[in-house]
């Protein structure tokens, strides 16, 4: 569906809360027409949304993003994750965390991640 340029323009709206200005929605250092192109192509295909002067992620493109990393890599979808209990005794606290990405941003949470075709799941709960 996306191209380089429209996948960098979705990750860095992943970790923005509220929206992200034309100008710090632009990857690094790519030519204004090419962005501004992409950037109307992600609203005309309602990935995106433009709110007074910031950019944001709709319902369609945080179900998109659910398969990016941070850089705007796509992975193959894969159901499988894995979650990490820390558990510190004798109170039984768990470590909890606060998600700073979407399509949870700002959802409190155990630690989790997902498990890539082919990883182990001792690797991607050491990475999580």
């Amino acid at each position: 569906m996306s191209s380089y340029i429209q996948d960098l323009i979705l990750a860095k709206l992943l970790t923005s809360e509220k929206g992200l200005p034309y100008s710090k929605a632009r990857p690094g250092d790519t030519d204004n027409d090419l962005f501004n192109y992409h950037l109307q192509f992600l609203v005309g295909k309602h990935y995106i949304k433009k709110i007074d002067d910031k950019y944001s992620l709709t319902k369609k493109g945080k179900k998109h993003v659910l398969q990016m990393d941070m850089l705007g890599k796509t992975y193959e979808y894969f159901k499988a994750s894995v979650l990490t209990y820390v558990v510190k005794q004798p109170e039984r606290k768990i470590l909890l965390h606060k998600r700073l990405r979407h399509p949870y941003y700002g959802d409190i949470m155990t630690v989790s991640g997902k498990v890539l075709p082919g990883e182990k799941i001792e690797t991607a709960a050491k990475k999580s």
